[in-house]
């Protein structure tokens, strides 16, 4: 991996426990997508770190 010294002082592979390092909706988001490569079923539309519920109109 490459960094790029405007955008990146470092990086680290973590496990999911996101929640202790990041603020809750990035954390949805994040759980999310690995829960939807793990699944197959990427990619997935969240809004605020979430799915949607279904609402008819």
């Amino acid at each position: 991996m490459t960094l790029q010294a405007d955008e990146l002082n470092s990086f680290e592979f973590l496990s999911p426990e996101v929640a202790d390092r990041t603020i809750p909706q990035l954390a949805r988001r994040i759980l999310a997508a690995i829960e939807a490569r793990s699944s197959e079923t990427a990619p997935i539309y969240l809004k605020h770190g979430q799915q949607p519920s279904s609402v008819a109109a």
